[in-house]
């Protein structure tokens, strides 16, 4: 039973590596025609802001020569963050991708260009890499649920329920109509998880706001 929970913690540990290396291609695709970076620190005030957003503390630290401009800056990303949590995040009950879990079986789900931005990266992404990245692998959340027992040994669902679950796994089932912005699902039971890639799709639009600013040194 060890030899199989061992195992099945390198699987895991191996799909996390995947997801981390999708979503920086994903990033580095989404960049491809604009810059979104920020030079590093110069000579001037350094401020560091926190603030919990996206389940985790986000870090903004800011350089620049005017006080006011950095705070007026952290806040403007901060702001996109908690804009673009609101569309992209499962957890959110009203956001785009809780409106597609939620409808999509049934009819075509209106979304936001930016949700639009992330779902279609998402699939060249899936293209590329023949399926192993797969945003409606969401649907396993219904038995993943990340638990422990009572020696702190990660619980993995059953082989079984994993396997009922796999037929709804599939990017290629995504109904995407890019002229109405619509989502649908191709079968019923179906959703998607953005979790793998929005937080670094929303980080470089928060850059993006922080530089609108006139602030271009910083970490985000």
């Amino acid at each position: 039973m060890n030899d199989i929970y061992a195992s099945r913690r390198n699987i895991l540990i191996y799909l996390l590596v995947v997801v981390v290396v999708f979503a920086i291609l994903l990033v580095s695709i989404l960049r491809k025609k604009q810059s979104t970076e920020l030079k590093p620190f110069s000579a001037g005030i350094e401020i560091k802001y926190t603030r919990l957003l996206m389940g985790t503390v986000v870090e903004i630290t800011l350089g620049g020569d005017n006080e006011q401009v950095i705070k007026d800056a952290a806040a403007a990303g901060f702001d996109e963050i908690a804009r673009l949590e609101k569309l992209l995040s499962h957890y959110q009950d009203t956001s785009d991708v809780s409106m597609i879990n939620k409808f999509g079986w049934e009819k075509p789900v209106k979304v936001s260009q930016e949700t639009m931005d992330v779902i279609d990266a998402s699939e060249r992404v899936s293209e590329m890499t023949n399926g192993a990245f797969d945003i409606t692998m969401g649907v396993l959340g219904r038995v993943w649920h990340f638990t422990k027992d009572d020696k702190g040994e990660f619980i993995p669902p059953s082989e079984d329920d994993v396997k009922k679950l796999l037929p709804l796994v599939d990017y290629r089932r995504i109904i995407i109509d890019r002229d109405s912005s619509t989502v649908k699902f191709a079968k019923d039971g179906m959703r998607i998880n953005l979790g793998g890639i929005a937080k670094g799709y929303i980080v470089a639009k928060a850059v993006d706001a922080i530089k609108t600013k006139g602030v271009k040194s910083g970490i985000v």
